[in-house]
């Protein structure tokens, strides 16, 4: 797309600072692009020739080897917030759990904030919020330092919620639950459709039931705030009440098993909230925010959220990860809570935006256990609860139940199942007509309900039964408007109207910086553990991918550096050392935090890059080094390249038929094509700038090569030398990568793998990270920067000025409207605060249309 259609820009309020950090995965806003700059540049080749399609395919098959990588986040880091003092906490409340807080920000993730503070622990959960842990006699004077600090709006206690179910025996009895709502004609419309994504946000699902065969499409547990891999039965508290929620929703109707749900053809999101350190008896807001937030990362249509406990106020980091999914179009259906008539208000199910639901009996009348206030929104079927009949409550699937195994099928009651009764209706609506907005079907839902009690909405029933038909029937029909106004339930910070939190969407910028002055060794060893879990640590979303080998460079000369990103392959960390001396204190302690016994440490460089003795100190700590070096850097980076190849070949892929070019020493350009090397295995080779090196034309003419990339413009690599590279590879197409300036040339690098992401079905790099390209003495902070690039797919964003202080033109138009979480490589005197902030304004702005 040109430049041009952004238009003017208006001008966004501030929300950040920054600090080291986790790194959450990036979802953009629907029709937000990253590369504005690059399409004319590439139109030559835009299409998928088959040049294209072998890169492609690599992307594709080195994302599955990294597993869950590219849905991970960077883990560490701390943000800033200020706000008013939390609230007191009656008795009526749920409980606080001690020494856990719940810190919103304005997109603030600075963990020497937390440090200072006297916080023991500070994790980046979602939507813009932080966990903090603290000893509990400590907590009063580590809250106090947090607040007031730049960029944090509250800071709140961490509360313990319920499932909203009230079990009975089980027993086979007919699902009257169908017959109220009027959902069998709703059929004749449709019976789900399996494009729709449902999450339910609850105990976890044993998806090996047989009536939710091949429902269940993902299970992560999210208990401690942090995403990690699920498993089959994902119900690791063996609570049971996941798997019933789920088979409302989802029983797979007409297969003459069982029941049917509401959906017969559905995928379901299973997340588990449940913590086994709580005791399992319910979520904490941790959990349930984490949740949230990645069901809504993850596209979902709904998510339901089946708990609650009673509250007087929503408190803000939940209303903040419930309106960010909300804005991201998932639809939000809670339980209206379990508390009986007493008008309590119940979170999250009155918080704002939230669909409410109540329960009513198989005679439609309100169930004597449903919550009744002025959120309540609709009703389900959700049963009696009585005793010891179940024919009155609701069938549904069964695993366990408290504990102990039960059958396949139960009856259960509670607002727990007329709430998943609802989000099911609600994916009926999307599978019908899936441009619907989350408050148009809320409204749908309301105007169509069947009205109960007196008439119009009342505490009791909402605006009525939910009914399948009408509501399905209306989906496809007149456009649709805005639903009534609900009551404004209070948040615990005021000014909810004007704050600016997430103007532009729930994006943010992070810092990852081992302090406040950038050294390449320490800030190499950051981010290595921010991707890399620790040996022993279960690898996945929370803790980053495993590591599989350690890559070592000199730290103060990039040549060998600069091919060893490709060498990482987004699967191995890129630390560095001196050139004389022992190997670096903080890089061996790394290198035994994340690499098993007897792993391959690639050493880059002769002994006039790294000292002769590092193989002996290597093995000494138990790893096999593996020195890989020529006389010259064209050869080591030669040398590198066929190790490359090597160990593509070793996960059962072909070599690369894409290589990289760059020039041996001009290293603001050259360092531009470490995240191609990085994230899609392309061997980094060099050249002098006037000439090809011999190395350089061996290792070309020996490849079966289809594309080369050469990096920068003339003064970097020159029409003569591109002249002598098209003589060594025949019929490969040259493409080159560059501009008049540095950033320019980052830029045109950026834009091309945005391009190749895009002709994958991963559609566009997760994150942006920005790095700086006017110190030169912060090559080092890039490179090290190829390794998230790769493993969590981004690209770079080129931040000039020796203090990081200046955004290009060129820049500011590529990053706006960018939708993606954006990191910032190093410490503030590689990029300023102000660039950071000034980064958030753009990302999070909604570009024109023209």
């Amino acid at each position: 797309m040109a430049l041009g259609r952004f238009g003017t820009r208006a001008v966004l309020a501030l929300v950040l600072l920054v600090g080291a950090a986790v790194l959450p995965a990036g979802i953009s806003p629907a029709g937000a692009t990253v590369s504005q700059l690059s399409a004319a540049a590439h139109a030559a080749t835009a299409g998928v020739d088959d040049v294209d399609q072998a890169v492609v395919d690599r992307l594709t098959q080195l994302h599955a080897i990294r597993g869950a990588g590219t849905d991970a986040t960077l883990s560490g880091g701390t943000p800033l917030v200020e706000g008013p003092s939390a609230p007191t906490d009656p008795l009526t409340r749920s409980p606080v759990i001690p020494g856990s807080y719940l810190v919103t920000t304005n997109g603030v993730y600075d963990r020497r904030a937390y440090t200072a503070a006297g916080f023991d622990d500070a994790t980046w959960i979602g939507s813009g919020v932080v966990h903090v842990t603290v000893d509990p006699a400590m907590a009063d004077q580590a809250v106090a330092g947090l607040r007031g600090q730049p960029g944090v709006v509250s800071v709140e206690p961490n509360r313990q919620r319920q499932f909203h179910a009230v079990p009975n025996d089980p027993g086979y009895v007919d699902q009257w639950s169908h017959q109220i709502t009027q959902i069998e004609r709703a059929w004749d419309e449709t019976t789900g459709n399996a494009d729709v994504l449902v999450a339910v946000a609850d105990s976890g699902i044993v998806a090996s039931h047989p009536d939710l065969a091949g429902v269940v499409t993902e299970q992560v547990d999210a208990g401690t705030g942090q995403i990690m891999q699920g498993a089959t039965d994902n119900d690791i508290c063996r609570v049971g009440h996941g798997t019933w929620v789920a088979g409302v929703l989802a029983g797979v109707g007409d297969n003459a098993t069982g029941i049917a749900g509401v959906n017969w053809d559905l995928s379901i999101l299973d997340i588990n909230t449940a913590d086994p350190s709580l005791g399992c008896s319910g979520p904490s807001d941790v959990g349930t925010i984490a949740a949230i937030d990645y069901a809504a990362r993850q596209g979902a249509d709904v998510v339901n959220l089946s708990l609650g406990g009673p509250e007087t106020e929503c408190p803000r980091a939940l209303q903040q990860a419930i309106t960010s999914a909300i804005e991201q179009g998932t639809i939000v259906v809670a339980s209206s809570g379990n508390g009986g008539p007493s008008g309590a208000a119940n979170t999250p199910g009155s918080c704002n935006g939230v669909i409410s639901v109540g329960s009513v009996t198989p005679t439609s009348s309100i169930s004597g256990f449903s919550t009744t206030n002025p959120y309540v929104d609709l009703v389900g079927p959700g049963g009696t609860g009585g005793q010891p009949s179940s024919a009155a409550d609701v069938l549904t699937t069964s695993f366990y139940a408290n504990g102990a195994q039960t059958g396949e099928y139960v009856a259960v009651a509670g607002t727990s199942f007329s709430a998943p009764y609802v989000s099911g209706v609600a994916a009926l609506i999307r599978a019908v007509n899936p441009a619907l907005t989350p408050t148009q079907v809320e409204s749908l839902l309301e105007s169509t309900a069947t009205d109960l009690g007196p008439t119009g909405r009342d505490d009791q029933y909402g605006w009525g039964l939910v009914n399948a038909d009408a509501v399905v029937a209306a989906a496809s029909g007149d456009p649709v408007g805005e639903p009534e106004p609900d009551p404004n339930f209070p948040t615990p910070s005021p000014g909810d109207d004007d704050d600016p939190i997430r103007p532009g969407g729930n994006v943010n910028v992070i810092r990852i910086a081992s302090g406040p002055t950038t050294e390449p060794i320490p800030q190499a060893v950051q981010v290595s553990e921010s991707v890399f879990a620790s040996v022993g640590e279960s690898p996945g979303p929370a803790t980053g991918v495993r590591a599989q080998w350690g890559v070592i460079a000199r730290e103060d000369d990039y040549a060998d550096a600069l091919a060893g990103s490709t060498l990482t392959l987004g699967q191995a960390p890129l630390l560095f050392t001196t050139q004389t001396g022992p190997l670096a204190e903080e890089t061996s302690g790394e290198l035994r935090r994340v690499l098993e016994p007897g792993s391959t440490v690639y050493l880059l460089g002769g002994v006039n890059a790294l000292p002769a003795g590092l193989e002996a100190e290597v093995t000494a700590l138990g790893f096999d080094p593996v020195r890989l070096a020529g006389p010259i850097r064209e050869s080591t980076a030669a040398a590198v390249a066929d190790e490359v190849d090597e160990l593509l070949v070793k996960d059962g892929l072909e070599p690369a038929s894409t290589v990289v070019i760059a020039t041996r020493q001009n290293w603001p350009d050259a360092v531009g094509g470490g995240p191609l090397g990085s994230q899609f295995g392309m061997p980094i080779l060099l050249t002098p700038t006037d000439s090809l090196a011999r190395e350089t034309a061996e290792a070309l003419a020996a490849r079966d090569l289809e594309r080369v990339y050469v990096i920068g413009g003339n003064a970097a690599i020159s029409d003569a030398t591109e002249a002598l590279i098209a003589e060594q590879i025949d019929t490969a197409t040259i493409t080159r990568l560059g501009g008049l300036e540095r950033a320019e040339t980052l830029l045109e690098v950026s834009g091309e793998i945005e391009r190749l992401f895009g002709l994958t079905a991963l559609e566009r790099p997760r994150n942006a990270l920005a790095v700086n390209l006017r110190r030169d003495d912060g090559f080092a902070h890039v490179l090290s920067a190829t390794v998230p690039a790769a493993a969590f797919t981004g690209f770079f964003i080129p931040i000039e000025g020796d203090g990081g202080t200046i955004l290009t033109q060129q820049t500011q138009d590529f990053i706006l409207g960018l939708g993606l979480d954006t990191f910032l490589m190093g410490g503030p005197d590689l990029i300023a605060d102000e660039t950071g902030q000034q980064i958030l304004q753009l990302i999070r702005e909604t570009p024109d249309s023209t």
